[in-house]
């Protein structure tokens, strides 16, 4: 098999007659197809797991806003179990159905060879045929994940929003200003979710199914990208949380932290806040009845 220097990890992707390829550019010096294959299979369980857990900030924020309290340890472990154990049966799925045979790999050579795309060097690589039932079960896998994802988010984020909504007039400016914030953060992992993971894997699908194979340039393209998700969504987060700071926090006060504690009654009276901005509805005193 082939070498090239250090560069990357995975390289890219792409299809040709019916055939799945995965091209990596490694470490050190590869001449396995298993250490080819681990290197794939664990580059894909930790893009899986990034994304399986971008729901559990969903329904961590549904749980404290609309059952009034905080997300114990023992809910939260068996969240990040699922997204750990649900990530591994995809990255199963995937070694299973690219653990090919010899033959399959020289003729997979031989078809690589006589194009152009790959005159000068040829990465190490993986293949597997397209018509196999555990990439099918992949494929399926990921598109049940999206619509299981979306489901998640829509859920909370119509209750969240319906609860914000009824107390808004209740509970003091910073604090819906910090709501608005997280929300802000939670669109971004959604967006990136969207646009850097889901959006790729598609023409990806597309490609392995679809004339879209004969477009090697494009599906070489989807590995960067979805190496680019977790960068983005870091550095976006981060932008988002320092341009809106003051807005957390005023006069020394975490709005964040007062947050739940605003939020969780609607009846309860509003202790005083200092900042200018701040409209409060004046208290109640029980006593008067």
């Amino acid at each position: 098999m082939s070498q090239l220097p250090v560069e990357s990890n995975l390289k890219g992707v792409d299809a040709k007659n019916g055939i799945l390829y995965f091209f990596i550019r490694p470490i050190f010096e590869v001449n396995s197809e298993l250490v080819t294959l681990i290197a794939v299979t664990s580059f894909l369980f930790m893009l899986n797991l990034y994304f399986t857990t971008v729901p559990i900030q969903f329904v961590n924020r549904y749980i404290y806003l609309t059952q009034f309290h905080a997300m114990d340890i023992e809910i939260h472990m068996k969240m990040s179990c699922s997204a750990v154990i649900a990530s591994a049966l995809l990255s199963l799925s995937i070694f299973v159905a690219f653990h090919d045979s010899e033959e399959r790999y020289k003729a997979s050579l031989t078809t690589l060879q006589s194009d152009p795309f790959y005159a000068d060097e040829i990465p190490p690589f993986i293949t597997c045929n397209n018509r196999s039932q555990f990439l099918i079960m992949y494929f399926a896998a990921i598109i049940t994940l999206a619509i299981a994802v979306g489901g998640v988010i829509v859920y909370c984020n119509k209750h969240v929003y319906d609860r914000l909504s009824r107390i808004k007039k209740f509970i003091r400016k910073d604090t819906v200003k910090a709501a608005q914030q997280i929300s802000n953060v939670l669109i971004v992992q959604v967006f990136v979710m969207l646009v850097f993971y889901f959006a790729p894997t598609i023409v990806l699908i597309g490609g392995v199914y679809t004339s879209l194979s004969d477009m090697t340039v494009v599906l070489m393209l989807i590995i960067p990208v979805l190496q680019l998700a977790p960068v983005v969504n870091a550095v976006a987060a981060i932008v988002l949380i320092k341009c809106y700071r003051e807005r957390m926090t005023c006069n020394g006060v975490n709005s964040v932290t007062n947050f739940g504690r605003d939020i969780v009654s609607e009846n309860v009276s509003i202790p005083p806040f200092e900042c200018e901005a701040d409209q409060r509805v004046p208290s109640v005193d029980e006593s008067t009845v």
